[in-house]
């Protein structure tokens, strides 16, 4: 089962300064690292440690919902380290787009950015699904 899933609130990707209308990174290459990220096989939630790196395509960007930041050109998941059952990336469908959704907080004080990753997948099963040989 392929998957999408939402960065929200990951201000950790972003280490920026924000305008009216602009934000400004000042690291083009980004690794984020999540010690549980649930993933749901079925009617199961498998929970998996993964890690995701990339780069922003650009030092600036307005804060417009939907555009492009930059894309996700490696993902990893270590297979049997799951939670709950089994997971894995598909790495043939990256690299994943990695886009500006939001913020929250009052300018210039922004207290969280909403990403969203297009494209991103992953098979997973649950604990109790059966296997499929």
């Amino acid at each position: 089962m392929a998957i999408g899933i939402v960065a929200a609130g990951v201000l950790v990707w972003l280490s920026c300064a924000a305008g009216a209308r602009q934000l400004v990174i000042s690291e083009q290459l980004f690794r984020v690292t999540y010690s549980t990220l649930e993933l749901t096989g079925g009617s199961e939630t498998v929970r998996c440690p993964v890690t995701l790196e990339g780069s922003f395509s650009s030092e600036s960007f307005p804060k417009t919902s939907g555009l492009r930041l930059g894309s996700v050109t490696r993902a990893a998941l270590t297979e049997g380290s799951c939670t709950n059952g089994r997971a894995r990336v598909l790495a043939e469908t990256l690299p994943w787009a990695v886009q500006y959704s939001s913020f929250t907080g009052t300018l210039p004080a922004i207290s969280s950015i909403a990403l969203r990753l297009g494209g991103a997948a992953f098979s997973v099963r649950g604990s109790g699904l059966p296997r499929k040989e």
